[in-house]
């Protein structure tokens, strides 16, 4: 049975995928350079040595991206670029047919990434510029923000955390532009939990934070001396709390509604204080923290009479 070898040029129909190759033969291999159009659309134009695709070429998909790079032995290496029919760009170092290596992302949106590539996501050290211009240097694993990091917003301020999938989780520490400073864990980008804020007028609070605000139970401390223990809501005092000064053995409980305040009664012992908030459910553990007391009895009578 006779048997053929391809030489010259011509065309032929790869077995593996059904695309047709068209080029310079020798042997029955291709070699020199070569158009391989597949079955969707797509086309390939790169130069072959030995039957595998070796030096500059060009791929280009059905659905419109393109990808410039360089082949050995079939496989990309060296610098390539991808270009995206959405408009995303990724120019990096390709090896083994991924990217591997230093390089530069972008995408239609205006999102920006520069750092480093391991089999074809990003991984170590990198930066990321967003729309609209915040800029996060941070740790990379997969693609994903993973490990401790930077982030540097438009407005100014600038966020230290641990960051896990893309987004901010764990302790961190946000300094605002204005010069506020805030301490908190966490939670999906937003501080909530326990926390301390300082802010660039003197006061300090100290309590829980939602969704970045003061909520809860908490104190705060004024620069004249002021302490106010109480309960916040959405960032503003709401509800009975205490008020003295750092210091001072008299104290006085207050109503605030919404932030202002309602009402100042007359003043009370630091006893008679620890009990109304005990008595009130109120921001008691708070103050009795902050001030280094003992819990009071459940109600004044529950101390038996010495006979």
């Amino acid at each position: 049975m006779l048997k053929y070898t391809m030489e010259g040029r011509g065309k032929k129909i790869l077995p593996e995928d059904g695309s047709e190759l068209e080029c310079n033969w020798t042997d029955g291999k291709p070699h020199g350079t070569g158009i391989r159009t597949y079955t969707d659309g797509g086309v390939f134009t790169c130069s072959y040595r030995d039957g595998a695709a070796h030096g500059p070429g060009l791929r280009k998909y059905a659905n419109g991206d393109t990808f410039e790079c360089t082949w050995r032995a079939g496989e990309t290496h060296g610098h390539g670029v991808m270009r995206y029919a959405s408009g995303g760009v990724l120019s990096c170092q390709f090896k083994n047919g991924k990217a591997n290596g230093k390089g530069f992302a972008a995408r239609a949106d205006g999102t920006k990434f520069e750092g480093a590539w391991k089999d074809g996501v990003a991984c170590g050290k990198g930066t990321r510029l967003y729309a609209n211009l915040d800029v996060l240097v941070c740790k990379w694993k997969g693609d994903h923000a993973s490990g401790k990091g930077t982030k540097r917003f438009k407005s100014g301020d600038i966020l230290e955390c641990t960051w896990r999938n893309n987004v901010a989780e764990g302790p961190g520490k946000m300094t605002y532009a204005n010069g506020d400073i805030l301490e908190c864990r966490f939670t999906n980008d937003v501080a909530t939990g326990k926390g301390k804020k300082t802010y660039a007028t003197g006061d300090v609070y100290k309590g829980t934070f939602l969704a970045g605000l003061e909520h809860g139970r908490g104190n705060k401390k004024l620069p004249d001396g002021r302490v106010m223990v109480a309960i916040w809501a959405a960032g503003k005092l709401d509800g009975v709390g205490t008020e003295y000064h750092e210091g001072g053995t008299h104290f006085y409980k207050c109503t605030w509604k919404d932030g202002a305040l309602l009402r100042r009664s007359e003043r009370m012992t630091s006893t008679r204080a620890a009990l109304m908030c005990h008595e009130s459910g109120g921001a008691h553990s708070a103050w009795l923290a902050h001030k280094n007391l003992p819990e009071p009895p459940s109600s004044p009578s529950g101390h038996k009479r010495q006979r």
